[in-house]
């Protein structure tokens, strides 16, 4: 490689690790295997192998963008590269100049009215990371009077494939993480008690509404320094030991305390149990991961009416707890608009409010969901037993 070449190789490689928590780099990646290549503009696609439509995509070069949405909206249908390209195996580079001739060129649509049409005419491409459902590929593409790709052009790519697969395989299993994550919280998010994640120093990691509700007056259990204290000297004497125990003894043993009070004569029921320690790989950084569950349970909650609840485990409005209400009676939409003397648009608002808050979709997901929470917290004893 030349000195330019091998600065660009360098850029190349720098922003393609980077592209897996920021999509906005891989313009920059394909920007430094374009200029490393000769060729002029870098093209990302991600094909829906079943309908042949693009799931994904992006160009480098801002006054595209309309030729990348023309490609999304129809000439990616009828790109006649596509079978070819997204066949070959992964890290391969195919060039179009092998399989269509210039006779082919001229006479197809969609090198005529797409390609040419916006100044460029042969490319190459190479399969990313392929999947049952998706493929993934970047094209690179020359001007229209550019020479052919050469055995060195090539060359050069082929240095740089291996870490254009890596960095696509590592942004899917983040991504594939991150969901993860995400369903994980959603359904800890409507416990109806608290969940509070811990690190390895012991700060929160994260917490649940039940958990910052609980939490959030200092009354008898808070945070401070983004970490677990107990209000009284005692109490937190004993919190800290169990934390203690439960994150760096030998063996790590879970730990439960009842936690008084100050303004409310419901105690909490405190839990705090040691989970399986992240690798560096798993939680990024060393000790960001969670290593330790608190589970709080708020004794209190039994003495709430069941719209008292709805309201402080999602934040519902009165409107919204009555809607709540009524659909977990089987009332329908059209029956309580009347009942209330509002119209179906106003219900159908609240109800829109109330997937939003309760992170659900549907209906029936969202009654189904309200039933479980209603029924855990009125079974006789349950929400004291579980901890206790």
């Amino acid at each position: 490689m030349t000195p330019l070449q091998q600065c660009y190789y360098r850029k190349a490689i720098e922003h393609l690790y980077a592209w897996p928590e920021d999509f906005d780099r891989l313009n920059l990646a394909m920007s430094a295997i374009a200029q490393l290549s000769g060729a002029g503009v870098g093209h990302y696609v991600a094909v829906d192998l079943a309908t042949r439509q693009l799931t994904e995509s992006c160009i480098t070069v801002p006054a595209l963008i309309k030729a990348d949405q023309e490609y999304r909206d129809y000439f990616g249908t009828i790109d006649p590269r596509i079978e070819w390209y997204i066949n070959a195996a992964l890290a391969q580079w195919r060039c179009d100049q092998d399989r269509y001739d210039l006779r082919f060129v001229r006479q197809n649509e969609f090198y005529n009215d797409y390609l040419i049409h916006y100044g460029f005419c042969r490319t190459t491409a190479t399969v990313l990371r392929r999947t049952e459902r998706i493929v993934e590929c970047v094209v690179l593409v020359k001007a229209r009077d550019a020479p052919d790709y050469t055995a060195s052009s090539l060359q050069l790519l082929s240095c740089i494939s291996s870490h254009m697969v890596r960095a696509a395989h590592l942004r899917a299993r983040l991504r594939e993480l991150e969901a993860q994550q995400k369903a994980s919280e959603q359904t800890l998010s409507v416990l109806p008690f608290g969940v509070v994640w811990l690190d390895q120093q012991g700060q929160v990691c994260w917490m649940n509404a039940s958990a910052r509700c609980s939490l959030a007056s200092s009354d008898g259990l808070g945070i401070r320094q983004n970490k677990l204290f107990a209000s009284n000297t005692n109490v937190d004497r004993l919190l800290q030991l169990a934390l203690r125990q439960s994150l760096w003894a030998t063996p790590r043993t879970g730990q439960a305390l009842r936690v008084n009070r100050r303004d409310l004569p419901w105690p909490l029921l405190v839990s705090i149990l040691p989970m399986t320690r992240p690798t560096g790989e798993a939680c990024g950084v060393a000790g960001q991961g969670p290593c330790a569950l608190v589970i709080i349970q708020d004794t209190a909650i039994r003495a709430m009416t069941q719209p008292h609840l709805l309201a402080q485990m999602f934040g519902l409005t009165p409107a919204e707890v009555r809607l709540a209400q009524a659909l977990l009676e089987n009332t329908t939409v059209e029956e309580f608009a009347t009942s209330q003397g509002v119209s179906r648009t106003t219900v159908r608002t609240h109800l829109a409010h109330l997937f939003a808050k309760t992170g659900t979709s549907r209906q029936a997901e969202l009654v189904r969901m309200l039933g479980l929470i209603i029924g855990f917290v009125t079974m006789d004893g349950s929400n004291t037993a579980l901890l206790s």
